[in-house]
């Protein structure tokens, strides 16, 4: 599970905080993180499916 969350940091994370969002990995899978930002009001949930 530790290369998800790794992926997860660049692709994701560090951009929606660039954008002044506060993102967080909400719950690991064996397939993914599922993320969880919020920002300007609004909360997404999104999950990252990784392939093998």
């Amino acid at each position: 599970m530790d290369i998800p969350r790794r992926d997860a940091e660049p692709k994701f994370l560090e951009k929606l905080r660039t954008h002044n969002w506060s993102a967080v990995i909400e719950r690991e899978f064996t397939d993914g993180p599922i993320i969880a930002a919020e920002g300007g009001g609004h909360r997404h949930i999104i999950a990252q499916i990784v392939c093998t």
